[in-house]
């Protein structure tokens, strides 16, 4: 009967120590999202900075995607290429798409793998045709 106690009383700890690591890991990725969202609104701030001082410059401005790339989450790689697409006036490449996808976290930080994706879901569906090498537009729906 003391070997069942003792046993069941080092699980209970083991039990508790588990339960402090997993609360402590959950607090350190708590604190590691806030980070990086403060950095996102950082860096969507700087963007917007460079993309206006450009234009009082009087620079020509290339089409840009919206900054704001919380809006990819919880969406396919099919329907943020859909999205980028739209951002880019319906017409872009493949390149700027996997680069956008890759900066908003959505595909792999392998940016051949990201391309690979990215082609393989323009590529698949109908809404998206081919213009060119590495180009694609999107295809007016009726």
């Amino acid at each position: 009967m003391n070997q069942t106690n003792g046993f069941e009383s080092k699980l209970r700890e083991m039990i508790e120590k588990a339960l402090k690591e997993r609360a402590e890991g959950e607090r350190k990725r708590a604190e590691g999202e806030a980070q990086i969202k403060a950095a996102e609104t950082k860096l969507v701030a700087y963007q917007t900075t460079l993309r206006d001082y450009k234009s009082a410059r009087g620079e020509t401005l290339e089409p840009e995607m919206s900054l704001d790339y919380a809006r990819f989450n919880g969406k396919t790689v099919r329907q943020c290429c859909r999205m980028v697409l739209t951002d880019l006036g319906g017409k872009g490449k493949v390149s700027q798409i996997a680069k956008t996808l890759q900066t908003a976290r959505k595909l792999t930080a392998n940016y051949k793998t990201a391309y690979a994706q990215v082609c393989a879901a323009l590529a698949r569906k109908p809404e998206f045709r081919k213009t060119g090498p590495g180009e694609y537009e999107l295809v007016k729906q009726e």
